[in-house]
């Protein structure tokens, strides 16, 4: 088995299906194969590694943000009928007064698919700061109200990170806390779950990240090292293959410039993976 796996990656990599990936197998908890192929950053040539990092992208809306709302609805802070108009005032003297968490969930929500905010955001990352965060964070969220909708809430089913982005805006003002910080209080942190967090935006802000793994501590500062993560993505602002080791503006993703988390990130030495 390890010799046709690793002959089939390798065969990937010529074919340039991928740049670089790392392949687990597992059975019944027993890793069977992990092996790293290729390299985690085509400008660098940085090797891919079993310690390697991987932006898991929008699946962050399943494993966070709706997993959030699940434990939510569970405690009783919020209703899948709740209209968002209930918990963000924006909303009740617009378009969107119509829209409930269900709608955002499910994106029924009529909100569009995806909007390019970053080419409106001019800063410089290399001053940035928590407040510059929460600055642009507001910007964003103002663009979001100010969106007209491109159909009725429930009337169709469209993708929307826009959607998402209001969702992870509800679970603070609900909660009181961080998006990130709430995910890993009563969602990772009780099932144990250490690899799987949220990079934050440098400079590292010691007095609101007291709920983040210990393991991880140096990813969360401003010397972290950069190399473990792997590009992942073709930036539209960039023109090239990047990731969140870079990635400081939108993203697609519902975390966005929050001056705090950003990726969901997943380690590769995850096991049933």
């Amino acid at each position: 088995m390890h010799s046709l796996l690793s002959s089939v990656m390798t065969k990937a990599l010529d074919d340039e299906i991928f740049p670089g990936a790392v392949l687990l197998v597992s059975h019944k908890g027993n890793i069977l194969y992990h092996e790293p192929f290729g390299v985690a950053d085509l400008d660098t040539q940085d090797k891919i590694s079993h310690e390697s990092f991987f932006d898991l992208a929008s699946l962050t809306k399943p494993l966070a943000t709706a997993l959030s709302f699940m434990k939510l609805v569970e405690t009783g802070l919020v209703s899948l009928e709740t209209k968002v108009c209930e918990i963000i005032d924006d909303f009740r003297v617009s378009d969107k007064s119509r829209i409930s968490i269900d709608h955002l969930l499910r994106h029924t929500s009529g909100l569009a698919s995806h909007r390019p905010f970053f080419e409106s955001i001019k800063c410089e990352t290399s001053g940035w700061s928590f407040e510059k965060g929460k600055e642009v964070q507001s910007m964003i969220r103002r663009s979001i109200v100010n969106e007209k909708l491109e159909s009725l809430p429930g009337q169709c089913q469209k993708y929307s990170d826009l959607g998402y982005m209001v969702l992870c805006w509800i679970v603070e003002e609900v909660t009181g806390r961080l998006f990130d910080e709430y995910v890993y209080g009563e969602l990772f942190a009780p099932m144990e779950i250490g690899d799987l967090f949220f990079v934050r935006l440098p400079p590292a802000q010691k007095e609101i990240i007291s709920s983040i793994p210990q393991s991880f501590e140096a990813l969360h500062t401003q010397n972290f090292n950069r190399s473990v993560f792997v590009s992942t993505e073709k930036c539209p602002w960039r023109k090239k293959l990047c990731g969140e080791r870079f990635m400081m503006i939108m993203h697609g993703l519902q975390v966005v410039l929050m001056g705090m988390p950003v990726y969901l990130v997943r380690h590769t030495l995850s096991g049933n993976s």
